[in-house]
């Protein structure tokens, strides 16, 4: 088993450096209570004020599919400023089981996608620090066709990487992209992508939010961590993106293709199930279908792609590239959807000079 305490130690004193005065805000379900209560005693001790919200399958399901949408359309009147509050925020899974929101009706699920827009809208104004945590399962396990110990043991290897050496990989390539123009994304089955990055920020998920990090925007983490990632200019984004498997609610979209014309998606096509993906279009507003980030993983404890988007993004001279929000990242889409896909073994292109050759790093 990990040590939720020293884990919990690290994420709070070196990572996210949280200060004596601060709301943190916790939030996940009953199965991550062990690591939340190591977590929430760790930031009390710290000077900060915790401020956990929970939930598990059942009420999460039935404060849905239970609900009028007349009432789950509304934007609860404390959110927003609590929105407002709030320095730092912690989110763990709510849920063991990601097949679970597949029992959620997916009318009611966009009514909370509209309701949820001011909220979202106020953390991008506010723009305080936040890390989204993994938390292996027997149902993830199970969902991945892996034993749960050698599921578990990835994810925490992951979690346990070098921080100085992930750091290291990440500063090289941020200074590669800094101040480039063009990037060309090519993989198998023809994939290939162009878009400008001039101007954008380039942001680090190297383990701390650094000072640095704040005064650029740069408030994003991950556990596990390990990946530079960026917003591409939106409406130059042309080409065809092919992934192999993308996961959703514990189903599987096979050899998914997307094609992109002046930063919007135009057409897509799957070996399975295209049908979830346009579903899961459907219950998202706003930029749903441009092109919101891409990013490149550096976590050399990861190599093979399990399915836990969370870990296989990481994954050491991998692409990601997601769909929706961006703001946060530097970008303009302004969604309730970000989803992130993994392109395996890809060759990238910075103005010409190759930065990853068939996933192997030229830095």
């Amino acid at each position: 088993m990990p040590d939720y305490r020293e884990v919990a130690r690290i994420l709070v004193e070196r990572q996210l450096r949280i200060q004596a005065g601060e709301c943190v805000r916790l939030s996940g379900g009953i199965h991550t209570l062990p690591f939340l209560e190591e977590i929430a005693v760790k930031v009390r001790q710290k000077g900060a004020f915790p401020m956990l919200s929970m939930t598990w399958e059942s009420l999460g399901r039935r404060l849905v599919n239970e609900i009028p949408d007349l009432y789950l359309e509304r934007t609860a009147k404390h959110s927003v400023p609590m929105e407002e509050l709030t320095d730092c925020r912690i989110s763990l899974p709510p849920l063991p089981d990601p097949r679970a929101s597949a029992r959620l009706d997916p009318k009611k699920l966009r009514c909370l996608s509209r309701a949820g827009e001011p909220v979202h809208d106020a953390s991008v104004r506010k723009g305080y620090r936040r890390i989204g945590i993994g938390f292996p399962t027997r149902e993830e396990a199970e969902i991945y066709d892996l034993p749960f110990e050698e599921y578990h043991h990835r994810f925490w290897s992951a979690v346990e990487a070098d921080l100085s050496r992930i750091a290291g990989l990440c500063e090289k390539l941020r200074a590669r992209l800094a101040g480039a123009e063009e990037v060309t994304v090519t993989g198998p089955e023809g994939a290939r992508l162009t878009f400008s990055i001039k101007g954008r920020r380039i942001n680090m998920d190297d383990g701390v939010i650094s000072e640095k990090d704040l005064e650029s925007g740069d408030v994003t983490a991950n556990l596990p961590f390990g990946e530079v990632y960026l917003a591409p200019v939106e409406e130059t984004v042309d080409g065809v993106a092919v992934f192999p498997r993308v996961f959703h609610q514990g189903k599987r979209i096979e050899r998914l293709r997307l094609v992109f014309r002046k930063g919007h998606l135009v057409d897509s096509s799957a070996a399975s199930n295209h049908d979830l993906f346009l579903e899961v279009l459907d219950t998202h507003v706003g930029d749903k279908e441009r092109i919101g980030e891409l990013g490149i993983g550096t976590n050399h404890n990861v190599h093979v792609p399990l399915g836990n988007v969370l870990l296989d993004e990481k994954i050491f001279g991998s692409v990601h590239l997601a769909i929706g929000e961006n703001r946060g990242y530097g970008g303009k889409n302004n969604s309730s959807c970000h989803w992130d896909m993994v392109m395996l073994s890809p060759t990238l292109l910075v103005d010409g000079r190759p930065l990853l050759d068939e996933g192997e790093f030229r830095v």
